[in-house]
């Protein structure tokens, strides 16, 4: 068998183990910058092997365009290595803008000289077969070709210096790029015998060679690539792949499209470069060192909160790990961030609402300890009138003279008058933090309001021998509109603390002055002083809250401590305010401002009954309806009306004062109605009566008479159809009025 025959049959198989193991690494890894390099050096290769083999065949006449083509191949092999050897190291001068430029025109300059080498034959002078003769621009060619090769060398084995130590094997990729230049050497100046050319045999040892490096380097991988890839491209995590020179591998998708403004494969694929990347991008790390540490390259698990692009903030956790094979020698590293914002962001709605309930249950405890103290401040203050009511009322039994059982009733009254307040300003302040307190306003005379107010305050401060002064500004317009019964509450509150807290013989103060006049609304001010114990400055912040008082020292005084705080919300709902001015030992002055609407001009205000005669009491000839289920209600009005002369047919609900009624329409001229009773109530009754067939069903007054006593219960009893309401406890007085009002009238 000829040389030529068997460089032919060798020529084609190393063209074939070369296609495979190329086409084996581009379609396993196409996105690996140094794979693609080796391609396309390994492509160069095989077609100049094949051309080399074939200008042993050729015929003599085609021998030139063939060994044109070869020569093609010989001006670009030494730049593709160039390309190949700085993709390989990582250089920064493949991505060099002149260096492109030069890596381009420098071979095809080369190449257009040698085209057109049949009209200058410069090139060569002659081109026969098996040899050609070189000419000037060849050796300018081969001095370009040996001087990118030296270049190269001297790169390469800078690299190889600072690399052999921690990989020994890296020593062959100099080896490698040495072999085809010396055989070129020796087939150029005609040292061996050879009439072939086994620079491309050289190149297939050195790409061997330079896959072997690049396998132990896990710059590529063989073992099937493509599933590797599609697997860590299916994984949602961010997922980056270092050699153990801290290189950058390959990315998952993920990767690319998290930090897509960072050139993971293009101009940076430097580990040190993509960790300085983050360093910009991260606002927060757990631990804080946790960028040194990866930068470092030691194993790190931890947390950090990256900006993204969009300025959108997303939390990852990290973890960075070393890869060893066969469990001895490092060969790589593995970074992986997971997204955790969507499960931090549910962890931190989880610790919110903790501490909100932590918060809850806090203010539970605060409320179940103010519920405890307002049970036992309650019970204190109802047990200690009930008491004085209950030993009175024992006195009374046992007393032998009318002069001691009067005694004893009187005390009863008065205690039982202070009970009620009690009572009452329980359920005001209930309503005012429920939010469901409501003013009732009409037109009122307010100079009347303060008459009646001084009145009753007069009476206090006789008994504990005050000077009671008061002041009233003659410009407060006769007729205002608003809640008369809740301003004089307020007005009467705060004289009643003035007298509380002012020992004998001192000085109490009432002002009413108009602040603001206009068309529609004035503004009133009122100021109450006294000389009293006062109130210290810390104590005055929550003096307006419920249960608080002036101090330690006001204990002895007694009181639920709400009137303030209910004052507060009366003054606030009439759109006002109250405040305090006071010195510890000095006495006090409480103002306050409401704003009334003027009443027109047309408008009467309904005559009190107040100094109605005896005759006027009286009601002879009259008959009513009253329906209490409660045997002591009952008795307590029949025996309160008994000198009216009324005659009064009681009924035990709400179905027999229907009965009754029905039963003898005319012979009835109003109706007394509890709300609350058996079988039916008050309101269904009412509502019974109403709707009967005769005309005396649709007139005849019914009145409430219930301890029903919000603004809701007294609208409800007009919505029924009642025409007024009376509030037990029952002011026998006011069930006078009522009464007149509807029979005499």
């Amino acid at each position: 068998m000829s040389p030529e025959i068997i460089f032919f049959s060798v020529s084609l198989l190393i063209c074939y183990v070369i296609a495979y193991i190329l086409g084996l690494f581009w379609f396993g890894d196409k996105r690996n910058r140094q794979v693609l390099s080796m391609f396309v050096l390994g492509v160069g290769v095989l077609v100049w092997i094949f051309l080399t083999a074939i200008t042993h065949f050729v015929n003599p006449a085609y021998f030139g365009f063939i060994n044109g083509l070869r020569f093609v191949m010989v001006c670009v092999i030494p730049f593709f290595t160039t390309w190949f050897i700085l993709q390989f190291i990582k250089s920064p001068l493949i991505n060099k803008r002149w260096f492109q430029l030069i890596l381009v025109f420098a071979p095809t300059i080369d190449i257009m000289a040698m085209i057109t080498n049949p009209i200058h034959q410069l090139y060569f002078i002659e081109v026969t077969f098996p040899r050609t003769t070189p000419g000037p621009l060849f050796w300018a060619h081969a001095a370009m070709a040996y001087g990118i090769a030296l270049l190269m060398f001297i790169v390469l084995l800078q690299h190889v210096i600072r690399n052999a130590k921690s990989h020994p094997l890296i020593i062959l990729t100099v080896v490698g790029l040495m072999i085809p230049y010396a055989l070129n050497m020796l087939y150029t100046f005609e040292i061996l015998p050879f009439n072939s050319d086994f620079a491309p045999i050289g190149y297939c040892a050195t790409l061997l060679l330079f896959i072997y490096v690049s396998y132990r380097f896990h710059i590529i991988n063989i073992r099937n690539p493509s599933l590797f890839l599609s697997t860590i491209d299916s994984i949602s995590d961010i997922i980056v792949i270092f050699n153990e020179s801290r290189v950058i591998l390959d990315v998952n998708l993920s990767t690319h499209a998290v930090f897509s403004d960072f050139p993971l494969t293009a101009k940076h694929p430097e580990g040190k470069s993509f960790f300085n990347y983050l360093e910009k991008i991260v606002t927060q790390t757990e631990p804080e060192n946790l960028l040194d540490i990866l930068k470092a390259g030691h194993d790190v698990e931890g947390e950090c909160t990256v900006e993204t692009k969009n300025e959108e903030l997303r939390t990852y956790t990290i973890t960075h790990q070393a890869v060893f094979e066969n469990s001895k020698s490092c060969s790589g590293y593995v970074l992986v961030m997971k997204d955790v914002s969507a499960f931090r962001k549910t962890l931190n709605e989880i610790e919110n609402q903790n501490h909100e309930l932590s918060e809850l249950k806090t203010q539970a405890e605060q409320a179940s300890t103010a519920k405890g103290m307002f049970l036992s401040r309650m019970s204190h203050e109802m047990r200690t009138p009930l008491n004085a009511i209950i030993g009175m009322t024992a006195i009374g039994e046992t007393a032998a003279t009318i002069e001691k059982k009067d005694y004893a009733l009187g005390k009863i009254n008065v205690v039982s008058s202070h009970l009620l307040g009690v009572i009452n300003d329980v359920l005001d302040i209930s309503k005012i933090e429920a939010g469901k307190f409501e003013l009732y306003e009409a037109p009122f005379d307010f100079s009347l309001l303060i008459k009646r107010v001084v009145d009753i305050a007069n009476v206090q401060a006789s008994d504990k021998q005050h000077v009671f002064s008061v002041h009233y500004d003659e410009k407060i317009p006769k007729l205002l509109i608003g809640d008369e019964q809740r301003l004089a509450q307020v007005i009467t509150n705060l004289l009643s603390n003035a007298m509380k807290f002012t020992t004998k013989y001192g000085s109490i103060s009432l002002e009413a002055a108009l602040i603001e006049d206009n068309k529609d609304m004035c503004k009133l001010q009122v100021k109450v002083s006294d000389t009293g114990i006062g109130i210290s400055r810390d104590k005055m912040a929550r003096l307006f809250e419920s249960f608080e008082q002036g101090g330690d020292d006001s204990r002895k005084y007694g009181g639920t401590g709400l009137g303030l705080a209910i004052c507060r919300s009366l003054v606030e709902l009439m759109g006002g305010k109250v405040w305090v001015e006071s010195e510890f030992g000095e006495g006090s002055d409480f103002y306050f401002t409401v704003q009334l609407l003027h009443a027109d001009g047309t408008m009467s205000l309904s005559e009190t009954n107040e100094g109605a005669t005896a005759y006027d009491n009286h009601f002879e000839g009259f008959s009513i309806i009253f329906a209490e289920d409660n045997d002591i209600n009952r008795e307590i009005v029949l025996e309160q009306l008994k000198h009216t002369m009324l005659s009064i047919d009681c009924a035990n609900n709400g179905k027999e004062a229907v009965s009754m009624f029905t039963g003898s329409p005319e012979k009835y001229s109003m109706i007394l109605m509890d709300v609350q009773m058996p079988e039916m109530d008050g309101l269904e009754a009412t509502r019974c009566i109403r709707a009967l067939d005769m005309p005396r069903a649709a007139t005849i007054p019914i009145v409430a008479i219930t301890a029903d006593v919000f603004r809701e219960d007294v609208d409800q009893c007009i919505a029924a159809g009642m025409n007024d309401h009376i509030g037990k406890p029952v002011d026998i007085g006011k069930v006078i009025e009522i009464i007149h009002k509807y029979i005499k009238n």
